[in-house]
């Protein structure tokens, strides 16, 4: 069985491809910043007869996922895929946001990094 992980399940997106991966046969590695986001995906997923391992992981600390990927290529096996899902920071109106929250929300969302640590800002 090949493994998948999906950075960032909550009960939209992330839970949506994280069922779908499962259901083309993946065992599923389940990354979110809170447990509890994902367990709900986690449980759903077991019942129907898949492999899924909720790991409370923050994508912006790269030691953080370093030891969830460990994890689940332990327990489920050589990961094939990743689909990045991360989002955070707030939402809004693009033009009622504060720069700083944008900034934020772009180092998460895209470069999976925490903005405080990105290189190049002021």
């Amino acid at each position: 069985m090949e493994a998948a992980i999906v950075a960032g399940v909550g009960p939209g997106t992330g839970a949506a491809l994280s069922r779908a991966f499962a259901h083309e046969g993946y065992a599923l590695g389940l990354l979110s910043r809170h447990r509890e986001s994902s367990e709900p995906v986690a449980e759903e997923i077991r019942a129907r007869g898949g492999k899924a391992l909720p790991i409370e992981a923050d994508v912006t600390d790269r030691r953080s996922v370093q030891a969830a990927v460990a994890q689940i290529r332990r327990t489920l096996g050589p990961v094939t895929v990743l689909a990045h899902n991360a989002s955070g920071y707030g939402r809004g109106e693009f033009l009622q946001m504060d720069q700083d929250q944008i900034r934020q929300s772009f180092e998460a969302n895209v470069m999976g990094r925490s903005a405080s640590r990105a290189s190049g800002y002021s």
